[in-house]
C-alpha cells in the first residue's frame, strides 16, 4: 500500500511566499488604482489601464478584484481605515481639547486628497 504524500517544509514555505507575493500585488493594485483615480477620476480610468500600470494582465487583476467598483471600494475602505486610525490617535492624545481639534483640522486639511469620483 502506498503511503500518502507528505508535505515537506518547502511546500509550506512556498505557500507563505506566494501569499506574501499575492498580498504585495494586491497592495500595488490598490496604490496604482488610487493614483489613477485621483489623476483622471473614477469614470475615466479602466481596469485595463490599472492592470497595464501594474504590469499585470486584465484577467490577473480580476483575480484580485471582481470589477472596477470592487477595486474602488477596497481602495476607499483602506484609505478610510488609515484615516480613522490617525484621527483616533490624535483624539486620544493627552492634550487640551482645543489643541487636539487644531491637530485634527490641520491633519485633514494637509492630507485630504482630491475627489476620487470625478
Amino acid at each position: 500500500m502506498k503511503k500518502p504524500a507528505r508535505r515537506g517544509p518547502r511546500e509550506g514555505q512556498t505557500r507563505i511566499v506566494k501569499e506574501e507575493e499575492s498580498e504585495e500585488t494586491r497592495r500595488l493594485i490598490l496604490q496604482v488604482a488610487q493614483q489613477l483615480f485621483m489623476e483622471y477620476g473614477y469614470r475615466a480610468v479602466t481596469t485595463r489601464q490599472i492592470a497595464d500600470a501594474c504590469g499585470l494582465t486584465q484577467p490577473a487583476l480580476y483575480h484580485y478584484f471582481a470589477d472596477k467598483e470592487a477595486l474602488y471600494l477596497a481602495m476607499a475602505r483602506e484609505e478610510l481605515a488609515r484615516l480613522k486610525a490617525v484621527l483616533e490617535r490624535i483624539a486620544r492624545r493627552s492634550e487640551p481639547l482645543a489643541e487636539r481639534l487644531r491637530r485634527l483640522a490641520s491633519y485633514l486639511l494637509t492630507t485630504t486628497r482630491h475627489d476620487l469620483a470625478r
